[in-house]
């Protein structure tokens, strides 16, 4: 398996500071439809279909306020992440119980969900596993904060 750079999964255009979504479904929704406005997806309806299929399965919502929804789907063009940070914290299913204030979701091509997937979500999860970026990722409140936040941490 040849190393995924984070910088070809999450770029500057997929991510949202300071959403004023207020519950699971406003923030899905805000995503995909800015996944599919940069063509990252072709059919929001057919991907969210993919993401709640995912919910059904297990808890996505991770603890310490940070929810990893995700979805393979045909609908999907490129393998990508977006990542969102809300203004308040929303109710989500989570594994600590706790409502989620940042959002990062994996779109994964279906042909590609074997290898790539888990290369994202290995990546995506390393950063995660530091208290240090966890904390940071709540702080941020621009794009470009977020942005720097997931690619100097590789």
């Amino acid at each position: 398996m040849t190393a995924l750079d984070i910088t070809s999964i999450i770029r500057k255009d997929l991510l949202i500071a300071g959403s004023r979504s207020q519950t699971k479904r406003q923030i899905l929704k805000e995503m995909t439809d800015l996944l599919e406005k940069q063509g990252m997806i072709s059919d929001t309806a057919v991907f969210l279909t993919a993401i709640y299929q995912r919910e059904k399965e297990g808890l996505t919502g991770i603890g310490q306020g940070i929810a990893i929804p995700h979805g393979k789907s045909s609908a999907v063009n490129q393998t990508v992440v977006a990542a969102a940070t809300l203004k308040q914290p929303i109710p989500w299913e989570t594994l600590d119980d706790e409502n989620v204030s940042v959002v990062i979701l994996f779109a994964v091509k279906a042909e590609e969900a074997n290898v790539e997937h888990i290369q994202v979500l290995q990546k995506v999860a390393r950063l995660l596993a530091k208290d240090h970026f966890i904390k940071e990722l709540k702080e941020t409140s621009t794009i470009e904060e977020l942005y720097d936040l997931f690619t100097k941490n590789k």
